[in-house]
């Protein structure tokens, strides 16, 4: 008999990792409103965002039961089942892109094929910038992710079986150093810049992807292996050492990338935030409940916003597009006008669209299911 793995009852929801997640999305946020100050937070908000789904996967499945036995298509119905509330989004983002493609005259054939692309959720596959970023470029992720969880029941399978924090901490360095190989030799693989073939091999491609989501899972079993009340001041200090630390990486980030063209630092992407990362997380979801850094994670308009990060993450980008595209053709000067067009206004825009989705999506579930029982009704009839 197959045996099968379910999401364990964790009602216990860790609310400053939401918050956390949040502030990840306001930092990839910032990262595409053209202030270059801010790129930097991009790179930082998606490692975040994989390593704290590989963390959150293995405490909500790990010695579950529900999950069936790993196997190429009942793997592939765990990633759909998985993605399945954010495709019909990424689908709308797409044809909202299109049509601005559509405004500024884009060619019907490049048209047609990246979305076909987009559709099929190819794009992250492809080591060219005009095919990963086309359209709604965000939603690349979405493709990453799709691969991450087809790959998550064997990566669960292998986590059963490590029956101590020590195999998981080799296992956590065993995965970083193949990181560090893979980003050391892309940046030695010369291709013209305009490719972005450095970027897509360090921060687009979903194998590579795949380290990250599972060094977030290796911290996760550390965290099933761990009582929950014991080492609590010391992991408190090192919230803290680690926050100040994300700093400190920023700051050198911004001096490093500031002014410079043509030239990527393929430490930017995800090496540099790896590892601390990841122990960010786990530190944050073990600190007290009534601690500084809990109560500012667990600040309900943070959870709020890691809530429906998912749905801001695919739609920010084609805001702050769509308002771009408007202030080309208004051409305003005001800093503080233009801070406020590029910043503020899309930011509210897109957690306005985000009620607006989750109210539409709630809305048409309930038509279904109606719908579906009245069939019953007249076939039970």
């Amino acid at each position: 008999m197959d045996k099968t793995y379910t999401r364990n009852d964790n009602k216990n929801l860790i609310l400053p990792l939401q918050g956390l997640r949040a502030i990840a999305f306001i930092g990839i946020f910032l990262s595409h409103t053209e202030y270059k100050v801010f790129s930097p937070l991009g790179g930082w908000g998606v490692s975040v965002f994989l390593i704290l789904s590989g963390f959150l996967m293995i405490i909500n499945y790990c010695n579950g039961d529900k999950l069936t036995t790993p196997g190429c298509l009942s793997n592939v119905r765990f990633a759909v089942k998985k993605i399945g509330k954010l495709y019909p989004l990424h689908i709308a983002m797409l044809f909202s892109a299109i049509l601005l493609v559509v405004l500024v005259k884009g060619s019907i054939k490049d048209i047609l094929i990246k979305a076909i692309v987009n559709c099929t959720l190819l794009q992250s596959y492809v080591p060219y910038q005009k095919i990963y970023y086309s359209f709604n470029a965000v939603s690349w992720y979405l493709s990453v992710m799709f691969f991450v969880y087809f790959c998550f029941p064997w990566i669960l399978q292998v986590c059963e079986k490590i029956k101590s924090k020590r195999m998981a901490v080799v296992g956590i360095i065993a995965l970083f150093i193949v990181q560090i190989i893979i980003c050391i030799t892309a940046d030695r693989i010369e291709m013209p810049y305009d490719i972005g073939f450095t970027k897509w091999m360090m921060y687009i491609c979903p194998p590579i992807r795949l380290i990250d989501f599972a060094i977030g899972c290796m911290f996760g079993v550390i965290y099933t292996k761990v009582e929950s009340e014991s080492h609590n001041d010391w992991i408190l200090q090192l919230a803290y050492i680690f926050m100040v630390y994300a700093c400190f990486v920023y700051i050198v980030v911004i001096i490093y990338s500031l002014g410079v063209e043509n030239r990527e630092y393929w430490w930017c992407y995800s090496v540099v935030y790896t590892v601390s990362n990841g122990l960010l997380i786990y530190c944050i979801s073990r600190v007290y409940k009534k601690s500084f850094i809990a109560r500012i994670f667990s600040f309900n308009g943070l959870v709020w916003l890691g809530n429906i990060s998912a749905y801001a993450f695919l739609i920010h980008q084609m805001v702050i597009r769509y308002i771009t595209f408007v202030n080309n053709v208004c051409l305003f000067k005001n800093p503080l006008v233009v801070f406020s067009i590029k910043v503020i206004l899309p930011f509210i825009i897109t957690l306005l669209l985000c009620f607006a989705w989750k109210k539409i999506s709630k809305i048409l579930k309930m038509m279904i299911m109606k719908r579906k029982e009245k069939i019953h009704y007249l076939e039970e009839a």
